[in-house]
């Protein structure tokens, strides 16, 4: 390829000599340079048809790629349904144990109400067998009567009664056997008892484990839709790529088409000048320009948008390894934060308590700041009556003019006051008109002059303990703090004498200090609201929560005692059964035969059930057995789906290089 380059330079560089230096007698040499020339683009038109077959190679092994992509994802598309099929198995195993459980349990219940049927028509034939004991008392008496004309029949009675002597004894026997055999019954029925316990408390685990089944196939179900996102996204990146390999095959048809119509007016040019029909000089310019170079810039950039897309391609599936680990770690931390939740809830209890009894104290710490603040305000409004009343006496003589307007203001300021001061200070003894509401005001005015700064508005939802707490220590300074004011206003009365000339001036100053006060009380009113309310809210709860533990506790105890009761009944019963049994044993003698009999189809029944249970247990194992081989297959389904993960990037690899490769070609085929 260079040295077609190379050639075409030395060529355009000869024509353009030979337009320059023309001669009218150099025509033989021009047209050996044109046969020269002709030669040589033969020579390019044959590594241009080259260059083509190479293109069309390079689309076929594409093509050849492409099918062996479909046939991986087919293959991923598998192995997602053998997933599926394995957890529809795993579910299908699960019923199984529920129905042999729930099997299991109807077969006992019809294992006691047979006995219960049997232990009746064992009453009714002991009924029976009584009735049998009088008849034959009633036939010995008749025998004994005619003992005496029955000699014969004598000696056929002792004999008769040697032998019910020996079956007496025999059935003592036998009633021994019959005792050790209830005890081993009952120790089989008590072990039946404890595997029936163990089988609930297994219930219990299996109800626990469904749940958590739930919670994972809801994870499954959101990580199946994250997939199908992905999926999605690759179809789109794919729709792309084919958009942009069409519009590269319409880039490089076109650059065909435009060194086509080239070559066909340089050939043009050729002929005119070889016609001599365009006089050209070394100072004319040239009316076709030279032949452009090879769309490098085109190629540089379709290979740069190649390699993003890959690169994107890339951090995608990088992205979607690191989601899958996110999830698998968001699975683990939801275990961990249930059993954290567990241990919360008992901290909980715990902090409850804890916090009734804060509560408690909370309540009393507020009674005595009220007192305390009831008992203050009203130390300060007798120390301003007293104050007022020798200014009033200092400046009884004021003009006429500014009575009429101190009397309105001294109204206003007063209901003003009572108005306010109505639920904390209704012991305080009123003072009235002008006298009352100075006092009221100036005390105000003194309690708010150093407290203006320091005084904060509750918050309007106070839902901790911890926020009580701390406004009840706001309040305790708070309070520090007018103490402190009323000691102030004590000493400043002992020492200052005020003039009529600012009388006005102090009226002014009470009334901002009066704004300030009820400023300040209706903060501190809403701050032991917010309190009480709060505390409210906690005593609600903390009741509501022990109605519960002690309806919890009654239910509890009401079940102990019916079992009780119920176990209590069953012990006089089985007494009474035990008496009768010992009153009614004289009259097995005759019976004996059968009831032995019968012992032997119990013990044959007996046998049965112990086959039945090593049959369900077998199956137990059986239904383990296979519980183990869906595991196992579950890991190979595992490990497969690894390997197709390790296959489909050695594709991806194979398939970036194949990109590379095809841009250098086609690179090489845009420089021809």
């Amino acid at each position: 390829m260079a040295a077609v380059r190379s050639s075409v330079q030395h060529a355009s560089i000869a024509a353009n000599m030979a337009q320059e230096e023309w001669m009218p007698g150099s025509l033989e040499e021009l047209q050996l340079e044109v046969v020269r020339l002709r030669q040589e683009l033969d020579q390019a038109t044959q590594e241009k048809i080259q260059a083509a077959e190479y293109g069309l190679q390079m689309l076929e092994e594409r093509g050849l790629t492409s099918q062996q992509y479909g046939e991986l994802e087919s293959v991923y598309e598998s192995t997602n349904r053998e997933l599926d099929f394995a957890k529809k198995s795993l579910e299908d195993l699960h019923l199984r144990y529920q129905k042999l459980s729930q099997d299991s349990q109807e077969r006992e219940e019809t294992l006691l109400k047979e006995t219960a049927t049997r232990e009746a028509g064992f009453v009714n034939r002991i009924a029976s067998m009584e009735e049998e004991v009088r008849h034959s008392k009633q036939a010995l008496t008749n025998i004994k009567s005619e003992n005496d004309r029955l000699a014969r029949l004598k000696v056929e009675s002792d004999h008769t009664i040697d032998s019910l002597e020996n079956q007496r004894k025999e059935l003592k026997e036998n009633v021994k056997e019959h005792k050790q055999r209830e005890t081993r019954l009952m120790q089989d029925y008590r072990q039946l008892e404890e595997d029936n316990l163990l089988l609930k408390k297994q219930m219990s685990i299996l109800k626990s484990s469904q749940v958590e089944q739930g919670a994972l196939k809801i994870e499954n179900k959101r990580l199946l839709e994250d997939i199908e996102l992905v999926n999605s996204q690759l179809k789109e990146e794919s729709r792309v790529k084919q958009v942009a390999q069409k519009q590269l095959e319409e880039a490089l048809n076109t650059l065909d088409d435009e060194r086509e119509q080239k070559m066909v007016l340089q050939q043009q040019v050729d002929s005119l000048t070889s016609n001599h029909k365009i006089p050209t000089t070394p100072d004319s310019p040239r009316i076709f320009p030279s032949p452009r170079q090879s769309p490098t810039p085109v190629t540089d950039f379709l290979s740069e948008f190649r390699t993003s897309e890959i690169e994107m391609l890339n951090e995608q599936l990088e992205k979607i390894k690191t989601e899958k680990e996110t999830l698998l770690k968001t699975l683990e931390e939801a275990n961990g934060k249930v059993s954290q939740a567990e241990n919360y809830n008992k901290k909980l209890e715990a902090e409850k308590l804890r916090y009734q009894d804060s509560n408690n104290t909370i309540h009393k710490e507020l009674q005595t700041m009220t007192e305390e603040l009831k008992h203050i305000y009203k130390t300060a409004l007798m120390i301003n009556g007293k104050r007022l009343s020798r200014i009033k006496e200092a400046g009884r003589t004021p003009t006429k003019e500014k009575q009429p307007a101190r009397k309105r203001s001294g109204s206003k300021l007063e209901s003003k006051t009572k108005q306010h001061l109505r639920p904390s200070g209704a012991n305080t003894q009123e003072p009235s008109g002008i006298d009352g509401k100075s006092q009221k005001n100036k005390a105000k005015s003194l309690l708010g002059g150093h407290v203006e700064g320091k005084t904060q508005k509750p918050d309007s939802k106070v839902t901790d303990p911890i926020t009580c707490h701390v406004l009840l220590h706001t309040t305790k300074d708070q309070i520090k703090q007018v103490r402190r004011t009323v000691d102030r206003t004590l000493d400043i009365t002992s020492q200052l004498s005020y003039v009529d000339s600012s009388m006005a001036a102090e009226r002014l100053e009470l009334q901002e200090q009066v704004q300030k006060l009820k400023t300040l009380l209706n903060s501190k009113r809403e701050q032991v609201a917010s309190l009480r309310t709060v505390l409210k809210v906690s005593k609600a709860a903390a009741e509501t929560e022990l109605t519960t533990l002690q309806q919890s506790f009654n239910t509890s105890r009401d079940r102990d005692q019916e079992e009780l009761g119920s176990l209590w009944e069953e012990v006089q019963e089985l007494r009474e059964e035990v008496a009768n049994f010992h009153t009614l044993r004289t009259g097995w003698a005759s019976r004996c035969d059968d009831l032995v009999a019968q012992v032997e189809e119990m013990q044959d029944h007996v046998a049965a059930l112990e086959t039945e249970k090593n049959d369900v247990l077998k199956r137990q194992e059986a239904a383990e057995k296979e519980r183990k081989e869906l595991e196992a297959a579950l890991m190979a389904a595992v490990q497969q789906k690894v390997e197709l993960e390790q296959k489909l990037e050695d594709y991806l690899d194979q398939f970036n290089r194949l990109k590379r490769s095809g841009a250098r070609i086609s690179s090489t085929i845009n420089v021809v």
